[in-house]
């Protein structure tokens, strides 16, 4: 008989996470390591954070990488990129875990496609602020726009190669090729 795995409260999960060397995320009691990110991935990353640094800091807002953590409810989230505005609330003074964000995204890549297309998607939606998020592709030249528009979140717009993404959140626009200049993509796996 296995033993019965125990669940950590929050409270648990934060004072174990800020001793650690590694991230790990948190969801319903349960604690999940993050993985290593491959070069695309890291990459494209890094140059998102680039791009958007002078258009969120233009507007007097702050953008931030995967160590900034995310909690909407009761969870807790690495987004590869958040930006959130001066007046964004933290959940304590250690000032490393918001509780809210305006754009979130997403970095795909084979093992984190369908959380960051759900469970992670569904999490954010609950976030006062949240208004766009941005699902980049690691495998092939791709960003998918979500808008919240009129209160509601509108289909997809799926912007690629030569394409511009105009940002609703922070009126600005990002150049999707400047995005994954000199990216070297995630091999895609043939079908089965």
């Amino acid at each position: 008989m296995e033993p019965a795995l125990k669940l950590l409260t929050e409270s648990e999960y934060l004072l174990d996470e800020r001793a650690r060397e590694f991230k790990h995320e948190y969801v319903d009691g349960m604690v999940y390591a993050m993985a290593g990110a491959s070069r695309a991935h890291a990459l494209l990353q890094s140059s998102l954070v680039a791009a958007l640094h002078p258009i969120v800091r233009a507007r007097g807002c702050d953008v931030a990488g995967s160590d900034m953590r995310l909690k909407p409810g009761a969870r807790f989230y690495y987004p590869d990129v958040v930006a959130f505005c001066k007046d964004a609330p933290f959940l304590d003074d250690a000032f490393d875990t918001l509780l809210d964000a305006t754009l979130i995204v997403e970095v795909l890549s084979k093992s984190t496609e369908r959380i960051d297309r759900g469970e992670k998607y569904e999490a954010y939606r609950r976030l006062p602020s949240f208004r766009e998020y941005l699902l980049v592709d690691a495998r092939r030249v791709q960003i998918e726009q979500y808008v919240l528009s009129g209160g509601v979140w509108q289909p997809p717009v799926i912007h690629g190669a030569a394409d511009t993404v105009p940002l609703t959140s922070f009126e600005g626009r990002l150049e999707v090729d400047a995005i994954y200049d000199g990216v070297e993509l995630e091999p895609i796996p043939p079908p089965r």
